[in-house]
């Protein structure tokens, strides 16, 4: 009954979900800290929105019945501030590569 459930798409959506919850933590600490050394704007609390529609994404995607445009939504909308918000603390490593 239970493997039924964890079907190989729901598996990687999960993963998928996961791999952005855990990259956004990650990406919002080191912004803080980058951010209080640089004395820019907190803008890192972002992450913790983009946080908050990744789980939103992953709750709507097991309610039963719900649309599936709603998720992709949730996931747009988890990615465009997140996105954002890395290029406005990390955009300074580009250039430094290319030295």
């Amino acid at each position: 009954m239970i493997l039924n459930f964890l079907t190989p798409p729901i598996l990687g959506f999960v993963a998928t979900q996961l791999f952005l919850l855990i990259s956004f933590l990650v990406l919002a600490e080191l912004s803080r800290v980058l951010g209080q050394a640089l004395k820019k704007i907190r803008f890192y609390r972002l992450f913790y929105v983009s946080i908050a529609f990744v789980i939103a994404a992953l709750i709507v995607r097991f309610i039963p019945g719900s649309s599936s445009s709603l998720v992709y939504t949730l996931n747009l909308l988890s990615l465009a501030p997140g996105s954002l918000v890395a290029i406005y603390y990390w955009y300074w490593i580009i250039p430094e590569l290319r030295n």
